[in-house]
């Protein structure tokens, strides 16, 4: 069974939201009245989209006042050279500015941010990580982005410690979350773990029929063979089934030896215009499941297409087996008056029609005719088991 990949979840980029036009009376007391200035105009350029002023004003602020430790300043830098698509400077400024405020939720957030943009995703992932810890109330938006920054780096043992984090606390989990777990567990091949995130999935939303065929995977990799059958039906039946899945059904059902529930499967696999071959398979999967009616039924419709000598050896012995020998022999008879090479096996099972009717002496007269030695070993059998009889037939005549 194929594996079935998930793709990780987009990372949302956190930037931070202009600051207001009025800084209230814990701003003003926290800055000089330099650094009250500098910032009002920078927000007054922020306000505008001028970002080329924003980045000029504050560099200049900051290269005569090295000192400074607010984290504002770091922050509208960053910003403004990300909303320039200078995404090297807006890290500059986020990490000068984290160095110097590192309980700072927002330099650490939008940090990892740019760490991420930047495909530097182990980086990105220990940031998020820590961001989620300086986070109060805890934003379990960070652990996410954690492990899906981890999950880029292909470091598959830190996704899975935040997860396992991120799905342990209180409330439902969110779909993305459970779709990053599942992905992150089939590639460490956790198919233990992985099964068991799926099926928390799928209670959640069952109507998922992707989610469905990757679990029944995972039973089938794991030998649960009718836990995998029922997970693939489940899927086929949410709509919108290919041939192909019914066929990957009915394969499953045959190997857990279900001829009818897979029969029925192909079944499914119809077209509107069925071959032969088609017809022959289904009447085999019937036969199989002693369904004989049914075997029958597909048998003469791949005979009206296409009579062989093949197909209707195989319809008399289905006969046969129920005991309907004259039309056994019916059939058998047809194979005779063919140009074939099944001859001496229809001569041969005619005879054992013979048997079966306990006449004995046609038996013997069928059992000449068959000359094939792939045959002659068995005719000599039946031959043996009937002489006695013979015998003492001709006596009562005698």
């Amino acid at each position: 069974m194929q594996s079935i990949l998930l793709r990780a979840a987009a990372l949302l980029i956190f930037l931070l939201a202009c600051v207001s036009s009025s800084m209230g009376a814990e701003t003003k007391s926290k800055y000089s009245v330099a650094e009250q200035r500098v910032l009002y105009k920078a927000q007054r350029a922020m306000d505008r989209e001028n970002y080329p002023r924003v980045r000029k004003l504050l560099a200049a602020y900051l290269e005569e006042h090295p000192e400074t430790q607010h984290a504002l300043f770091f922050l509208f830098l960053g910003h403004a050279c990300s909303q320039q698509k200078d995404i090297a400077q807006a890290k500059k400024w986020f990490q000068k500015g984290f160095d110097k405020n590192p309980d700072n939720l927002f330099l650490c957030r939008n940090l990892a941010a740019m760490y991420y943009r930047q495909e530097q995703f182990a980086k990105a992932g220990q940031l998020f990580a820590k961001g989620y810890k300086l986070s109060n109330p805890s934003e379990p938006d960070l652990l996410y982005q954690a492990a899906t920054a981890f999950y880029q780096a292909k470091q598959l043992g830190q996704a899975l410690k935040v997860l396992e984090q991120l799905l342990s606390g209180k409330g439902k989990p969110r779909k993305e979350w459970l779709s990053l777990m599942i992905q992150v567990c089939y590639e460490k091949r956790d198919l233990k773990r992985c099964a068991s995130r799926l099926e928390t999935y799928l209670e959640a939303y069952p109507w998922e029929r992707t989610y469905w065929k990757v679990l029944a995977g995972i039973r089938l990799e794991q030998e649960q063979y009718p836990k995998a059958a029922a997970a693939l039906r489940t899927a086929i039946m949410s709509g919108n089934a290919t041939k192909q899945e019914w066929s990957e059904l009915a394969s499953l059902y045959f190997y857990m030896d279900a001829p009818l529930q897979g029969t029925k499967c192909l079944e499914k696999t119809l077209g509107n215009s069925p071959s032969a071959k088609d017809y022959d398979v289904l009447a085999k999967g019937y036969l199989l499941a002693h369904r004989t009616d049914k075997g029958l039924h597909y048998l003469d419709a791949a005979i009206a297409k296409k009579p062989t000598s093949k197909r209707l050896i195989m319809k008399a012995k289905a006969l046969m087996a129920s005991r309907r020998f004259t039309d056994a022999e019916a059939t058998l008879q047809k194979v005779l008056e063919m140009q074939s090479g099944s001859k001496d096996e229809a001569w041969l099972l005619m005879a054992y029609c013979s048997v079966e009717q306990q006449e004995w002496k046609q038996a013997q007269t069928r059992l000449y005719h068959v000359k094939d030695d792939k045959f002659k070993d068995y005719a000599k059998a039946v031959m043996s088991s009937i002489s006695p009889l013979l015998e003492q037939m001709a006596s009562d005549e005698e």
